[in-house]
């Protein structure tokens, strides 16, 4: 059993992978086309970022550093960002081994602490905010697992029950994540199929917002376009809504700016990835669906901002409160995880998973 150095509020905890931001060591791949200075310090904004979200819900946080050695240095770079100040941040060091092994590590010394709902998830992720997990925990009173699916087929963020996962059987920690083809496009799926194998409930696809986590210059350029897009829309909609007196459009203005709001945090990504990739903002930003004639703000699409940015709004919060007050029965919950598995394997010729 590891030591926890911060309190266990509400049994839940929020594990977090990362590195200490050195020069070198840290977003190799994309510092092949930036540099190896300029990677770190844009690593150092996302991580934070994730950091000061994490730390803004109940749950304790653990940073899991990659070297044993890093652990009192990330305790000095994270002591700022305790808040409040006798909240401290756990730092612990990853176990040696593959990805799946230092997964399953987390999660059991998580779980032989007493934490009941525990969530791993990276420090690579700019949009990464305290709304997904408020959201994935929620999930985690109807399922067993859930996942927060990347761009790329992977995932961000797994949280795990402990009386569904561990009580039941210690070993199904260690399962779940064996098999997985790490660093590959079937990372996502081979997750979701092992769980159900081990017959596990797995949150649906897509109850999370899906993603970018940053790794290739490709990847930054992606997300620079996507907030870049998602200001523009934003910025057009609170012109609408100033320019009207309704009570609906001021209804929507206090959506907007909780919104605004929560693009603070990620602000400071922006301007960083944007030097550091010489990023040149389009003249006409495109919010618009493809196939679409819809203006921002016009009510055809509102499905765009809570899976956009994740940046979930009020009402997407709402609906997962007000399904878990009558939750639906987990053995169905598997059944129908299956049969939508199978369904969706079979139009795919078992080449990607989608629901």
């Amino acid at each position: 059993m590891a030591d926890l150095d911060c309190k266990v509020l509400n049994r839940t905890a929020i594990m977090l992978f990362g590195r200490l931001p050195v020069p070198g060591k840290v977003k190799t791949r994309l510092a092949r086309t930036i540099g190896d200075r300029q990677a770190c310090e844009c690593y150092k904004e996302m991580c934070e970022n994730v950091v000061k979200q994490a730390v803004k819900s109940t749950a304790s946080v653990i940073f899991m550093c990659s070297e044993k050695e890093e652990v009192p240095e990330v305790k000095k770079w994270l002591e700022p960002f305790a808040e409040p100040a006798w909240k401290k941040i756990a730092v612990r060091a990853q176990v040696e081994g593959g990805l799946g092994e230092r997964i399953t590590a987390a999660f059991a010394d998580a779980f032989e602490d007493g934490c009941d709902e525990v969530i791993v998830a990276g420090t690579d992720v700019p949009d990464l905010s305290l709304d997904t997990f408020t959201l994935a925990f929620l999930h985690l009173q109807s399922f067993d697992v859930v996942i927060g699916p990347s761009e790329d087929d992977g995932y961000y963020l797994i949280g795990l029950h402990r009386k569904m996962v561990y009580d039941v059987n210690k070993d199904l920690v260690k399962k779940l994540f064996k098999g997985i083809h790490w660093s590959t496009s079937l990372v996502y799926r081979d997750q979701v199929n092992i769980a159900y194998k081990l017959e596990l409930s797995v949150c649906p696809y897509k109850c999370l917002p899906v993603l970018i986590d940053v790794d290739t210059v490709d990847d930054a350029t992606r997300w620079l376009e996507k907030f870049w897009n998602y200001k523009a829309r934003r910025e057009a909609e609170e012109k609408k809504e100033a320019q009207s007196a309704s009570s609906a459009a001021l209804a929507l203005g206090g959506a907007s700016s909780a919104a605004s709001l929560a693009l603070v945090g990620t602000k400071r990504i922006f301007e960083r990835l944007k030097g550091a990739c010489n990023f040149v903002p389009p003249k006409n930003a495109s919010w618009k669906r493809k196939g679409s004639s819809q203006a921002p703000g016009s009510g055809e699409d509102h499905d765009l901002e809570p899976y956009s940015m994740g940046m979930l709004s009020p009402t997407v919060i709402f609906s997962a409160i007000k399904r878990l007050a009558s939750p639906p029965n987990r053995h169905d919950l598997r059944k129908m995880d299956a049969a939508r598995e199978r369904r969706a394997v079979a139009k795919t010729n078992g080449k990607r998973l989608s629901y």
